[in-house]
Order: structure tokens, then C-alpha cells, then sequence
């Protein structure tokens, strides 16, 4: 039986019967493919479900949905899934045979229901003793029956607690694995340490279960669940700590709650309990500040301002014979070191802690190259290492020496690093790049591993964008400015002949760059550039409104026609307006046909006549019931066959479109022409010209026009700056994945919620898997599925290693064909693109787009529009990391206080 059902409004199906195979079952996480009898239907159906375990002749209930696979074709998804009685003796008979029940086997079973008919399930709920009436079933083998029954009833009943209160199959089973049969008292007691305990299930889904067990809304439990999820939601900012008053904002909003003056009483009772921990911040007005930490954001950022501080004296360094030293091996190799470069080598080497600091083409990577070799000429044993897989990559490549990520570097194990202070690197000299992304936990996990007589060197460009994780890490030590730190500023000849070593330092000052565009000067193609700019547009999502409104409107009135061809077509949208404005008459933005007058006459020449004066308002078809009018906008009513009709006829034109043709725009017939419609000015270079939008254009360098110019094997990324929107990651990776990468019959894919993964797609990691040796940014591409598990390998860059991922891993993939900027950081890519458009104003900052510009390291390819890089070149980013490294660094705040 297959019925539609509602759940939180969400529409589902549910489907009954009784399950005559279990196909497959992976006891790791309870993915199990059945083969269900639905009552009153003909045949079987497949079902594909996660449960504990699922046996034949189980009479069961699946909520869920009708999907069908590529390969293995109809298939019922189910998110829920609840046992019931066996219905039938059959059924009966097979499930207690089935290998459900340790010691009656398919005989025994049988032996059982012949013996107890219609009584058998009642037998095993309440007078199991009555077993041994059945031939076969002596005490011994009672005891094994009632063990096996009594652990099977308690799973039954954990996940049916589980899936009562909206917990799905795939949670429930990953719950009861790893609480056992203390499931239902766990959670009952505190179902906000789900949250904590469970990827992917949040702090919304565990209020939503809290409350569903009968929680009060405003019982301090839930108050200081959500206080928990907001401090510790603070890092997805990059913030070490929140203040009172942004905790009394956000968790008044997340619970809908007034607080009141609990929360105060309450932060104290948490503080007490040491569930959070508070810092005192100095504040300009000459007083301090309380600042709320989780736990180890707190003793993680105290800890680097610990280890820094207390690095000990500078070890002895003859400075003459680094001197010479520098001289020789410069003459030797023809290298011609700059002041700022030389000074910068010469006093590394006798620091305990110091940081090497500069823009492109400034010469980090040659002063770091011998920085290393005089290190190993003093006989330090010299480890180098980087926070991402391609930033070691490239470090190793230009050094000559290994690098390995720091998750390798400090060995992962076990759900610790096994490099710590007990277990410390074996090196003198750990020499860091690319320490802008360096967050405070990981900072403090290394510095944790550094042998106390071991000499540190980060390096790192500070105006990058700061670290995904919390914390602002090589900022924040460069602005204490109590450890040594060596800018370099000098670029030098060679680096001053890229455009986007030019452009990105013009950028970081503030400067717009002019890149030239393919489209004004197409030999650009060929003769070397390697930045370039596209000039586009995609439509806002006001102008997309916009423009659905008028043409609905517009064909509404058609439809609503009795005479359609009184009405005639939306050619001339003017017989079919009426309009109106208050202001003292019109500017260049009033269209022909219509005119207001304030004490004066106006003219129209639409298809009647009118005239106004005052405030009068005046129409092409007449004059009707004045509507009201609204300061700075036009007003016009859809007007059909001479009457008014009863259905939505009216739209008000804000000022930024009293521009716009209306009658093009309802010709328009593609999304390039109602654009073109909407602008006030189209750039003379714009692709729009052309009939390509920038999504289009985006599609086009990557599928043809880089291809064809720089060769058809260089790696292209994209790099947007937000997820949502037209040419955000999530649209743009859908659009690229389908025409780079489309389905075909034979390539195996495999659907994860509302994410399609095929052979060939190129996949990001999202979070640190230690166990998997996979970290949050890796790039991979996926070389195999198989989806009768389902599983799926990617071979990460650099090196191709090859990942294994089971079903719960997976949800940790996502596409990458685009990515944030954010998730580029420490990664060098031979091509970028990257889409620069209003759309994306709340994240057009100065320095992501100097973060994006320089993960190129062939070309640069920027499509948009020139107001977009405008706004992003001139806006600074203003919202400061909360942290206090700097503070503990210059000793402006407590250190050492427990």
C-alpha cells in the first residue's frame, strides 16, 4: 500500500508490506537494500534504507520517496522506517528463521508457529518459558532464544524512540551504534549533545527532537544549548570569542526567546561550571570587556601566546660568517639577493621565532630557498611543511626539499596527533608557508610539536585572506609586533612583467587596475596576457523580480481578456497601462504616452491623447479612478479592452527602473535580451553584445575559449566569491559538472541528498577527516563508484592519492568545478576564473579578490563588470575577527589565570 503523506510540510509516501530479501546490508552503518511485497500491490519493490538491521518476513512501514536510480531504476528511498507485527503465520514463520534469533533457524521456526499458531508472538512477549513446550527447545537453547529476543526488542524500541521524534534512519543507526542501548536515556536527557556528538545533525535538528521529548521552550537547558551554539558558531565566523551582547542577539533570535536578565545569571552558572570560558579584553575607552570562549578556543589561543612569549633567548649565531656565507652561495647560484631579502636571511637564522612577510613577486620564495640552505650549511636538521597538499607541494618543488601538510607533519592517530609535547618533530629549524591560513587550533597543535630549542620561521602574506577556522593568526602576531618580523616590498624585475603580479599589488592598495578586455582587443588571446576581463552582467535578483512581474502582469491582462484581439499582444504595453507619478513632471525616465503635470499641461502620444494639469493623471486609453501615487515611482495599471480587470493589473516601477522599455521587455524572448532591457547602459565591450550573459561566458572560457587558446590540459578553476546566486559555486558547479561532465549511459553516478556525483567530477573535501587522511579543502577528482554499497574513490592533487570513501564520508564531498576564494587559500591553480558581479556585493572585498587574483598562476580570466571590482577594490573589509592573540602577546590581557 502506497499512500502521499505531509511531514513538516514536506510531502512523502509511505509504503507497507513485508520484506522478502535482504539484498545487502553494510553493518557499519546500517545501509541495507530490501526487497518489499507492498500489501494490496502486485510484485516486488525495492527499498533502500539505513537501519540497524532489517530481516525477512519483518512486516514493515517506510516513509520516504520514489526515486529512480540510472542503473538499478525504481527505487523507495526510505528516511523512516517502523516495525510491525508480522502479518501473516508466513510471514511470521520466515522472520524468526531468518537469522533474527540466535539458535532457531527456518526447522525451529516452523516447529514454533505450527505449535503456537496465532499465539507465538504473544508467547515471546510475555511466556517465553512456554519454548519448551516445541520439541528441540531445551533450557540451554530458552536462555540463547530469550537473550537474542531481549537485545533485537531493545534495538526495535531505541529506533523507534529515535524515528518518533524525527530522528531519520541514517542518524538513528549512527545513534545506537555509538550509544548503545543507553540511546533513549541519552537523549533524553540531554538531546542537544546529539549536536556535538553527530555530524550533521545540528543544533536545530536537536531542538527540534528536544522539544518533540516535551523540553519547555524557555527552560535553561534549552537556553544554554542555544548559548553553546552561538559561542561555538562564532569560529564559522572566524571569531575566537563573542560578547554579551552578541550572545543576547543571537540566541534571542535562534530561540525566539526574551532573555531577559536570565542570560546574565546564566553565562555566570556556565562559566562557573567552566561549559564556557571568559576572558578580560582592554576596549579603547580605557576599561575591559568580558569575552565568552568554548573551551578550546580558549586554552588554544592562551597557548600560542604562551609559547610565543616564552621562546627563550636568540641562540648564538656568528653574524660575520652568515655574512660571508650569503655572499659566497649568492655568487655561486647567480643569485642576486635584494637588501630587504638578505637582511631578511641573515637574521632568520639567529631568531628562536620570526616571520618572513610579503606580496607576489616580492622574492619570499628565493629568500626562503636560502634561508634553507644556510640553515642545513649550519647544520640544522630543517623541516618544511604548509597547511594545504598543493601548498606542500609547491614548497617542496621550489626548495628541492620535502613538505609535507602539518596533519602529516604532527601524524594524525587515534583521534589525537601523535606529535605533541611529549612526542616532539625531530628538527631544529620548522620552516611554515603560507601561514595566513593558519587558524588557532592548528597553530597551537604545531607549535605543541616544536622541540623547546627548535627555531621557528612562518611565512606568510597577511593582506591574504584570513584562515577558514578561527583565529587571525600571522595578523595578529605581525600587528603585536613583538616577534621579529622581515617584509619584504621590493618586486622585482621579472615578477613586474605579470599583469597579476601588477594588478594584484594595485589592488592591495587600494588601486583599480584597467585589465584589458578579449573583446576590445581580441589579439589579447595570443600575445601573452595573462589577465583578463570579461565584461557582463547577469541579472540581480531585483531585476530578475522585475522583470517576472511585468511580463506576468502583461500576459495576465492578455489572458484575462474577454477580446483578445481588442487587447491585442504586449507590443505596445503602453494601451494596457495606466500611469501615474507625483512628482513636478517628468524626467528623462517617463516613457512617450503618458505625462503628470504640476500646475502645467503635459502631452501624450500613446494611442489617445491626454492632457493634465495639477494633479491630474492622465492615460493613453482614457482617464480612469485615480490610484494612489507613490513618491518616486511610477504606478501603472494593466488596462484591457477598455475595462479594468478584477485580477492583478497594477505595478509599481521603482525609480532605478523608471528607465526601462517596457514594451522591449516584453518582447524580450531570452534572459540576454530582458537584461539588456533592464540596464540603463550596456559596456560598449560587454559579451551581452554578443548574446552571452556571464554565466554563459564563464561556460565558454572553461568548455572552449581556454582550451583553444592555452592549450586543452591546463587545469582551470573557478572562483567565485559566494555560494549562492547565478554565478555562485552551487548554480556554477551544477552548469559546469552538466556540460564538462554530463551523464551518459554506462558512467556511474551516484545521488547524495540533492548533490550528483559522477566518475570524472572534479570534488572538494569540506571538513578535516583524520581518519581518512583527508583535510577541509582538498581537491580531487572522483575515479570510481560503485552503488551497490554505495561507495566512491578520489584521487587527490597532488600526488593522486586515492581516498576510499563509504556512505557517511561521502556527505563530506562536494563539487569543485567552482569554489569559494575562501576555500582556495594555499592552493595555486595554472588558470582562474573569476566572476565579479554585483550579485555578490556583500562579499566584494579588497582582499578577496587579491587572495583569488593570486591563486593564478598562468591566467587570470575576471568576468563581470568594472563597477563590481570597483566596489571590491575600494571596500576594506570591516568586520574584525574577535580574537586576542595580539592583546595576550603584548600583555594587555590575562595569561596565565585558570
Amino acid at each position: 500500500m502506497v499512500t502521499p503523506l505531509s511531514h513538516n510540510g514536506v510531502i512523502r509516501e509511505h509504503l507497507e508490506g513485508i520484506v522478502d530479501r535482504v539484498t545487502f546490508h553494510n553493518p557499519d552503518n546500517g545501509w541495507s537494500i530490501l526487497r518489499v511485497t507492498p500489501f494490496n500491490a502486485m510484485g516486488q519493490e525495492t527499498v533502500v534504507v539505513h537501519q540497524t538491521r532489517v530481516f525477512a518476513g519483518a512486516t514493515m512501514r517506510f516513509q520516504g520517496a520514489w526515486t529512480v536510480h540510472p542503473k538499478f531504476g525504481r527505487q523507495f528511498q526510505a528516511v523512516v522506517a517502523t516495525e510491525k507485527k508480522p502479518a501473516t503465520q508466513a510471514a511470521l514463520e520466515k522472520y524468526l528463521g531468518s537469522g533474527l534469533i540466535k539458535g532457531v533457524g527456518p526447522k525451529t521456526a516452523r516447529k514454533i508457529v505450527k505449535h503456537f499458531q496465532k499465539e507465538t508472538l504473544t508467547i515471546f512477549e510475555t511466556d517465553m518459558e512456554r519454548l519448551t513446550e516445541v520439541p528441540g527447545i531445551a533450557l540451554k537453547k530458552l536462555e540463547m532464544i530469550r537473550h537474542a529476543w531481549t537485545r533485537h526488542k531493545s534495538i526495535r524500541e531505541v529506533m523507534m524512540f529515535l524515528q518518533t521524534h524525527g530522528i531519520s534512519t541514517l542518524f538513528a543507526v549512527r545513534i545506537y551504534k555509538t550509544y548503545g542501548d543507553k540511546a533513549i536515556t541519552n537523549v533524553t536527557q540531554d538531546p542537544y549533545r546529539l549536536a556535538n556528538d553527530f555530524y550533521g545533525i545540528g543544533f536545530f535538528s536537536a531542538d527540534k527532537v528536544a522539544l518533540s521529548i516535551g523540553l519547555d521552550r524557555q527552560s535553561p537547558q534549552r537556553i544554554m544549548a542555544g548559548i553553546r551554539h552561538v559561542v561555538a558558531a562564532g569560529r564559522n565566523e572566524g571569531h575566537c570569542y563573542l560578547t554579551h551582547s552578541q550572545i543576547d542577539e543571537k540566541v534571542t533570535a535562534l530561540l525566539e526567546l526574551d532573555l531577559k536578565d536570565q542570560l546574565s545569571s546564566l553565562l555566570d552558572h556556565m562559566v562557573k561550571e567552566r561549559q564556557l570560558m571568559v576572558r578580560e579584553l582592554p576596549t579603547e575607552k580605557n576599561s575591559t570587556i568580558r569575552c565568552y570562549y568554548v573551551r578550546s578556543l580558549y586554552f588554544d589561543e592562551r597557548y600560542v601566546a604562551k609559547r610565543l612569549a616564552g621562546m627563550g633567548p636568540p641562540p648564538q649565531v656568528d653574524r660575520e660568517r652568515v655574512q660571508r656565507w650569503i655572499k659566497l652561495f649568492s655568487k655561486s647560484r647567480e643569485i642576486n639577493l635584494s637588501d630587504e631579502q638578505a637582511l631578511a636571511v641573515a637574521q632568520v637564522v639567529g631568531e628562536k621565532f620570526s616571520i618572513l612577510t610579503g606580496g607576489p613577486g616580492c622574492g619570499k620564495t628565493t629568500t626562503t630557498q636560502v634561508i634553507v640552505k644556510l640553515a642545513q650549511a649550519m647544520g640544522l636538521r630543517v623541516l618544511l611543511a604548509a597547511p594545504t597538499g598543493r601548498a606542500a607541494q609547491r614548497m617542496g618543488e621550489v626548495i628541492g626539499q620535502e613538505a609535507k601538510t602539518i596533519h602529516r607533519l604532527l601524524e594524525w592517530k587515534g583521534g589525537e596527533f601523535k606529535k605533541n609535547e611529549s612526542q616532539p618533530l625531530d628538527t631544529d629549524f620548522l620552516i611554515v608557508d603560507e601561514c595566513s591560513m593558519l587558524d588557532i587550533s592548528l597553530t597551537a597543535s604545531l607549535l605543541k610539536a616544536v622541540p623547546q630549542d627548535s627555531r621557528v620561521l612562518f611565512i606568510g602574506d597577511a593582506d591574504q585572506l584570513p584562515s577558514v577556522g578561527a583565529g587571525n593568526v600571522l595578523r595578529d602576531i605581525i600587528s603585536a609586533d613583538t616577534v621579529p618580523c622581515f617584509r619584504l616590498t621590493q618586486i622585482f624585475r621579472q615578477a613586474r612583467s605579470s599583469k597579476i603580479i601588477q594588478y594584484a599589488h594595485q589592488i592591495n592598495r587600494g588601486e583599480m587596475p584597467w585589465v584589458i578586455s578579449p573583446f576590445k582587443k581580441p589579439s589579447v588571446w595570443q600575445d601573452g596576457s595573462d589577465c583578463l576581463f570579461m565584461d557582463s552582467d547577469e541579472a540581480t535578483g531585483e531585476q530578475i523580480r522585475f522583470i517576472e512581474r511585468v511580463k506576468r502582469l502583461c500576459h495576465g491582462a492578455l489572458e484575462g481578456s474577454q477580446s483578445v484581439s481588442a487587447a491585442g499582444t504586449c507590443e505596445n504595453i503602453k494601451s494596457h497601462l495606466k500611469i501615474s507619478r507625483e512628482n513636478d513632471g517628468c524626467d528623462d525616465g517617463c516613457d512617450d504616452g503618458s505625462r503628470d503635470g504640476d500646475g502645467g499641461n503635459g502631452n501624450g502620444n500613446g494611442n489617445g491623447n491626454g492632457n493634465g494639469n495639477g494633479n491630474k493623471d492622465t492615460y493613453a486609453n482614457g482617464i480612469v479612478n485615480k490610484k494612489e501615487n507613490k513618491k518616486d515611482a511610477l504606478l501603472y495599471e494593466f488596462r484591457v479592452n477598455e475595462t479594468v480587470r478584477p485580477y492583478e493589473t497594477e505595478i509599481t516601477i521603482p525609480a532605478k527602473f523608471q528607465h526601462v522599455n517596457l514594451t522591449a521587455l516584453t518582447q524580450a524572448d531570452t534572459r540576454v535580451a530582458e537584461l539588456t532591457a533592464v540596464l540603463k547602459k550596456v559596456h560598449p565591450w560587454s559579451s551581452l553584445h554578443y548574446g552571452f550573459a556571464a554565466l554563459d561566458v564563464v561556460k565558454k572560457l572553461y568548455l572552449e575559449w581556454i582550451p583553444k587558446y592555452f592549450g586543452p590540459d591546463r587545469e582551470i578553476q573557478i572562483l567565485s566569491p559566494m555560494t549562492r546566486g547565478t554565478l555562485g559555486t552551487a548554480n556554477l558547479n551544477g552548469v559546469i559538472q552538466n556540460a564538462a561532465n554530463p551523464f551518459m549511459e554506462g558512467k556511474p553516478q551516484l545521488k547524495v541528498g540533492e548533490r550528483i556525483f559522477r566518475v570524472g567530477d572534479r570534488v572538494i573535501h569540506r571538513r578535516n577527516n583524520y581518519d581518512l587522511g583527508v583535510f577541509n579543502g582538498d581537491i580531487g577528482t572522483i575515479v570510481a563508484i560503485d552503488n551497490s554499497e554505495p561507495t566512491l574513490t578520489v584521487a587527490f592533487y597532488p600526488d593522486r592519492r586515492q581516498v576510499f570513501y563509504q556512505r557517511d564520508d561521502i556527505m563530506e564531498l562536494d563539487l569543485a568545478w567552482a569554489i569559494t576564494i575562501h576555500k582556495s587559500q594555499g592552493s595555486e591553480f595554472e588558470v582562474v576564473i573569476i566572476p565579479v558581479l554585483t550579485q555578490h556585493y556583500k562579499m566584494l572585498f579588497r582582499n578577496l579578490l587579491y587572495t583569488g587574483l593570486t591563486r593564478a598562476k598562468k591566467l587570470a580570466v575576471f568576468v563581470g563588470t568594472r563597477k563590481a571590482m570597483s566596489m571590491a577594490v575600494r571596500n576594506q573589509d570591516v568586520n574584525q575577527r574577535q580574537t586576542a592573540l595580539d592583546f595576550l602577546l603584548q600583555g594587555e590581557a590575562e595569561l596565565y589565570i585558570d
